[in-house]
């Protein structure tokens, strides 16, 4: 999974060179804004037609920061990597060897919470049931009983 991480370098760096770039163009408006109230004339006429390409600049560069976000937070799972996950949660419930006795039976408070963060488990509670279980493995999949993790 470190090379799709490192393949999202270009987009972050990318990211990083679009919002410098929108900064200098909200500054520019900023600049433009303050001289229309003194322009007159043909000077304000330059300066509306500048503030038009600022403002149609400034929108095409937060379209693409916002699409370049998009892309940052979408993680592509490739079916190698989600066999792996898979294979992942199933030695932790039941352990390498497939035996109960080595699976998270007999695991610390903080070894199952690093566990449930690192597969990114989301339990929705409502009215004291458990209404889902969500994380980056098809939960509806397995067939584990939700039990309760309250620290020793």
């Amino acid at each position: 999974m470190s090379k799709e991480l490192t393949a999202l370098d270009p987009k972050r760096e990318e990211l990083q060179t679009v919002e410098t770039w929108i900064a200098e163009a909200e500054a520019e408006v900023i600049e433009i804004g303050t001289a229309l109230r003194r322009a007159r004339g043909r000077v304000l006429d330059g300066l509306e037609a500048q503030q038009d390409q600022v403002n149609a600049r400034l929108d095409e560069l937060q379209e693409r920061r916002k699409k370049l976000i998009e892309a940052l937070g979408a993680r592509t799972l490739t079916d190698d990597v989600i066999g792996n996950l898979t294979q992942y949660a199933e030695d932790v419930r039941l352990g390498p060897v497939l035996s109960e006795a080595e699976g998270l039976k007999h695991a610390t408070y903080d070894e199952k919470r690093l566990t449930l963060r690192a597969l990114q488990v989301r339990v929705k509670v409502k009215a004291g049931e458990v209404e889902s279980v969500t994380g980056i493995i098809d939960f509806r999949s397995l067939s584990c009983a939700v039990a309760n993790c309250s620290p020793a």
